[in-house]
């Protein structure tokens, strides 16, 4: 049959049946039979894959038949497979040099992949090996338990290897990021503003640190709990996120402290446009278990180059004009009490 020039064969084996049943037992369970990819130029040895596993009584098995590395690789960036077994001599590449070309051009990871050879060459094993294929079986000796076995084996190891990286992904989340606000933490935003930094140094490109935190959240904390206060938290970092580009970075430090990374920002008065709208979303009060508190914000600015060219030296920046601020604001307060 043809699928978009294509030349491939799908057949369902397994469970057990026999050729002439084999078809249509497998198609009955194939909702969850495990997909192979079986790139190989000699018919002879395809239809002897096909035989032995057939023989096997667990699984049930679709597999899509192509007959070189061109038409195996144009397979895989279209489909989906759990499997994908690769003849090493091909008409038209190495199996090596189609398990290369599909590393380069795959967007998702990898399926299991064994290779299937006549020469067994023990370099030839820890070449492939290192170039993340499972397993690789010699066609001499090859028999139906060792293909069921290495590709029952095969398949396992990469659920195991995706597994390990969606765990390592969530780590790295969870190190990268507070569990509070899901905002960027201290140690991401550090590295995005290095990184903003260097982009800033070598385009000639203006950028803007913020800092600022709430003001009287200890207070908020001390008189109605920190559930509130973490509420509160949580409110005052959607506002701010509302304020911002895609391009900016909004972190929570600790605490009611946060710092704003602003890349290009278009100078001084394109930063201070920024603060403005900051200062306005904050500005009204939040309603946490039935409670309304006015909520209001403090924030230092720091500009790259003219106040720093430097992470460490932008935080410093930033921080002063922090607490500059903190303390007109008090001093602001105290005139009115006295009047």
């Amino acid at each position: 049959m043809t699928h978009d020039k294509l030349q491939l064969m799908v057949e369902f084996v397994g469970n057990g049946v026999g050729e002439s049943g084999m078809f249509q037992t497998a198609l009955r369970s194939s909702g969850c039979a495990k997909r192979i990819l079986v790139v190989e130029d000699d018919e002879v040895d395809y239809q002897r894959y096909k035989r032995f596993l057939a023989e096997d009584t667990f699984e049930s098995y679709q597999l899509t038949h192509v007959t070189s590395a061109g038409q195996g690789l144009e397979q895989v960036l279209v489909e989906k497979y759990d499997c994908v077994l690769v003849d090493f001599k091909l008409p038209d590449a190495s199996g090596l040099e189609f398990i290369l070309q599909y590393k380069h051009s795959a967007v998702e990871s990898l399926p299991a992949l064994v290779l299937l050879t006549g020469y067994g060459d023990a370099n030839l094993a820890v070449q492939i090996m290192k170039e993340g294929v499972q397993d690789y079986l010699d066609k001499g000796t090859l028999s139906s338990e060792m293909l069921i076995r290495t590709i029952r084996s095969a398949m396992a190891n990469v659920e195991m290897r995706d597994q390990l990286a969606q765990s390592n992904a969530k780590l790295r989340e969870k190190a990268l990021h507070d569990p509070l606000t899901s905002l960027a933490n201290r140690v991401l935003f550090e590295d995005r503003c290095e990184t903003a930094l260097e982009l800033a140094k070598r385009n000639d490109k203006n950028l803007a640190m913020l800092l600022l935190d709430l003001n009287d959240f200890k207070q908020v904390n001390d008189t109605h709990g920190h559930a509130v206060g973490d509420h509160v938290l949580k409110e005052a970092a959607k506002r701010l996120g509302t304020c911002l580009r895609g391009t900016d970075t909004l972190s929570r430090l600790g605490g009611d402290e946060f710092a704003i990374l602003l890349q290009d920002v278009g100078g001084v008065e394109g930063a201070f446009s920024v603060i403005r709208r900051l200062e306005e979303t904050t500005a009204y009060p939040v309603e946490a278990e039935r409670l309304t508190l006015p909520v209001s914000i403090s924030i230092g600015m720091a500009m790259f180059p003219q106040d720093g060219t430097h992470y460490t030296d932008l935080m410093h920046a930033a921080d002063a004009a922090m607490y500059a601020k903190k303390q007109a604001q008090k001093a602001q307060k105290k005139v009115a009490v006295n009047k």
